[in-house]
């Protein structure tokens, strides 16, 4: 699939889209969840340029790694006029556009942990409990 608009060169390859994409083939087959986005601008900075390349986690990374390289084939052959483009195959798929199609995930802040219950005053911070029946231990509640 592409968008139907021809980039403003349509008779150049788009070596801004194939750097994007080589990128993150080179690197996300051996990431954990073999998925990954990268943004960049254009090599006169007057645009920006998104991409997206993922596998199915049921493949190794090389199997990935191969999916990928035989998919960016077809998006040299098919997309390169083209202002965007998505190539997709069974395990594995890459998108490229001129336009932010993905959302990133805001980096999740630490949640303090809950303070512990204030002393009673004059209750004891020490609990007993019972392992056996003849034997006890104390514990010290900080």
């Amino acid at each position: 699939m592409w968008n139907y608009m021809n980039t403003t060169s349509p008779d150049e390859q788009n070596i801004d889209a194939l750097a994007l994409i080589y990128t993150l083939i080179g690197s996300i087959p051996y990431t954990q969840m073999m998925s990954g986005t990268q943004q960049s601008a254009s090599h006169d900075g007057s645009q920006n340029r998104y991409s997206l390349v993922q596998c199915t986690r049921d493949i190794n990374s090389s199997d990935c790694s191969s999916c990928l390289k035989y998919i960016s084939k077809a998006a040299e052959l098919c997309c390169q006029s083209k202002r965007g483009w998505r190539i997709l195959a069974p395990s594995c798929s890459l998108r490229y556009e001129e336009y932010e199609f993905y959302q990133v995930p805001s980096t999740p802040v630490p949640v303090p942990s809950a303070p512990g219950p204030e002393p009673v005053p004059g209750e004891s911070n020490t609990k007993t409990w019972f392992i056996k029946k003849s034997e006890r231990r104390s514990i010290h509640m900080s």
